[in-house]
């Protein structure tokens, strides 16, 4: 696991994080039980991305910023528009996001359908529609 940061550091990627498309969950799950291989599985895209490229893959401006203040401004948010997401994420982004999916390719064969960049690229367009 990464080291906490104390910084959110949207400029400099200091965490990784990954995502998952909801079809790659559900075929994992299929897979479980055509397998009969129960068990706690983790499952996420690959490539993890830095908070730096994940943005990035939409806009073109990046900006570090301290997580304290970060996660006030997004508490401020919160009071006004739920869709800048669950209060409490800027916080869990002091660490590292990513996930070892070793055990699910292992067991279940299992592969994501969609890469991360995918993932983002197909969340943004309907948050944008």
């Amino acid at each position: 696991m990464t080291p906490p940061s104390d910084s959110f550091h949207i400029g400099q990627g200091c965490v990784l994080t990954q995502c998952i498309w909801e079809d790659n969950v559900i075929q994992a799950i299929v897979l479980v039980i055509k397998k009969e291989r129960p068990g706690i599985f983790n499952l996420a895209t690959q490539p993890a991305l830095s908070l730096h490229d994940m943005p990035g893959l939409h806009r073109h401006l990046r900006l570090p910023l301290p997580l304290k203040p970060a996660a006030a401004l997004h508490r401020l948010l919160w009071k006004f528009t739920p869709a800048v997401g669950e209060s409490g994420w800027v916080e869990s982004t002091r660490y590292s996001l990513a996930l070892d999916t070793r055990r699910a390719q292992e067991i279940l064969y299992w592969e994501p359908q969609l890469n991360t960049p995918t993932c983002v690229e197909r969340t943004y367009q309907l948050n944008n529609v």
